[in-house]
């Protein structure tokens, strides 16, 4: 057999042998820099507080700044979250001030916030419960605390309310012990929610000692909240 002959198997035996060897170098390197990776992303746990009182917060969104990584702390104010050192926390919400933490070593994270006060009464809570900013509400809203109210005593409560709430006009009923006339921008079918819950009864004789806050919500698109 001619000498390039002989020679020209272990060539091509060299060559498979080193692409193997390639391939099994490829796997172990991937094999031990993935855990690398993994351990990169660290779960971290916390609590978000009340600075003023120490309270829990819930509801406060927590972000990866500059990710779409997020969550939100629960009723007790805790919450957990895949961050990495360096990250950067962004904790934000209604009624509290944002807040910025960056991700430490540290594996469990107390958050005190400052609550906002003056987006706190910018709040209403409409159906169901559900809480908005009323500057994004599509309809007008007026607020009445109720401590206002009992300064100057009516004898009922909705009658209180008139010169605080704009297009509110109370008028004496013809029937003998009616129900006097309430008008809201002319309308006299208005709809009464005590708690969240609508109701039917007389709410004449509600005591302004009992009200906490009166929220007036004008409008068709209002009253579509309850069907």
């Amino acid at each position: 057999m001619p000498l390039h002959s002989q020679f020209f198997p272990t060539k091509n035996f060299a060559y498979d042998i080193l692409f193997i060897q390639f391939e099994k170098t490829g796997v172990i390197l991937l094999a031990l820099l993935l855990p690398v990776f993994v351990a990169a992303q660290n779960v971290i746990s916390g609590k978000v507080i009340n600075k003023a009182d120490q309270s829990p917060v819930p509801s406060v969104t927590v972000l990866v700044k500059g990710t779409k990584t997020g969550t939100s702390s629960s009723i007790d104010g805790t919450f957990s979250i895949n961050a990495k050192n360096g990250d950067v926390l962004v904790f934000s919400g209604v009624g509290v001030k944002a807040e910025e933490v960056a991700v430490t070593d540290k594996s469990v994270l107390i958050v005190s916030l400052e609550l906002d006060a003056k987006a706190m009464n910018e709040v209403v809570v409409t159906a169901l419960g559900i809480k908005k900013e009323t500057k994004r509400l599509g309809y007008s809203v007026q607020d009445v605390k109720g401590a206002d109210l009992v300064k100057a005593r009516e004898p009922n409560a909705i009658n209180s309310l008139v010169g605080k709430v704009a297009g509110l006009t109370v008028g004496a009923s013809s029937e003998i012990q009616g129900r006097p006339q309430l008008l809201l921008r002319g309308n006299s079918v208005n709809f009464f929610v005590i708690d969240g819950v609508p109701v039917n009864s007389d709410t004449w004789n509600i005591s302004p000692d009992d009200i906490d806050s009166y929220t007036i919500l004008k409008g068709p698109t209002a009253a579509a909240l309850y069907g």
